[in-house]
């Protein structure tokens, strides 16, 4: 294993509308990595978001459209070998610098995150799973090799789901990353609205097939949840959100 304790990132976090949760997101990316410069790629807000980035003389490139496109563009603007890519409403808690261990060995790290939902207590444990025993590469965390991600051009034509579509080039051209069930990682004020609203963009931008296989591996996921946590509230919840994503796209 290689050892880069001392890793210098660049770190890119999408944003917008983001004021509620973007000064402690960047706060905790001062306060716990190496870090090079925060580029805040920003889809066109019209609340204070601008100005907290600002606060932090972060690079700023704004009305950039498209997850997988603002994505793409924060990768090309970083300078550094390694880059982290954070989530508006995701902070960064101590150890995080553990992964940087990782580096070289693979060439995507991430965290798997500490996810409070609001309205149920057992969410986090459900989301850890999922992401533990199916191996989803969700970009609300993650350090990338930015060379490796700038081959991806796909990417730029995505409006969402851009974590989805990367696992599945990085499966399909034998990358391996490696995915971490420590939680160096922390949602700020995750709610049910927040989850809503992200399965409903998925619909809208992945295609039928695609929606469905999604959809059908999502209902696995619960059905293993229920059989472990017996949580009826959380099932439904659950059970809500991917038949919104479902309806979401079939409409398209």
């Amino acid at each position: 294993m290689n050892k880069k304790t001392s890793e210098t990132l660049d770190a890119i976090i999408v944003a917008k509308n983001s004021e509620k949760t973007l000064y402690e997101c960047i706060k905790s990316i001062k306060d716990n990595i190496k870090v090079n410069n925060i580029i805040v790629i920003d889809g066109g807000s019209t609340d204070g978001t601008l100005d907290i980035a600002k606060s932090f003389n972060c690079k700023i490139i704004e009305n950039i459209i498209g997850l997988g496109n603002a994505l793409y563009t924060g990768f090309e603007n970083a300078s550094t070998k390694y880059v982290l890519k954070l989530d508006s409403d995701m902070k960064i808690l101590n150890g995080y610098d553990k992964l940087f261990n990782y580096l070289g060995t693979y060439a995507c790290v991430k965290s798997i995150p500490i996810m409070k939902m609001k309205e149920n207590s057992n969410f986090h444990k459900y989301y850890h799973d999922v992401c533990k025993n199916t191996n989803v590469l969700a970009f609300n965390n993650v350090i990338i090799d930015r060379e490796l991600l700038l081959k991806c051009k796909e990417l730029k034509d995505l409006k969402s789901r851009e974590d989805y579509f990367f696992q599945k080039w990085m499966d399909n051209n034998n990358i391996k990353y490696y995915i971490s069930d420590d939680s160096y990682i922390e949602g700020i004020d995750y709610t049910f609205d927040d989850l809503l609203r992200s399965m409903r963009r998925t619909g809208r931008d992945i295609n039928k097939l695609e929606l469905i296989k999604l959809f059908l591996r999502n209902l696995d996921n619960i059905r293993k949840c229920f059989f472990r946590q017996k949580d009826l509230v959380l099932i439904k919840l659950l059970i809500v959100c991917n038949i919104e994503m479902l309806k979401s796209g079939m409409k398209n």
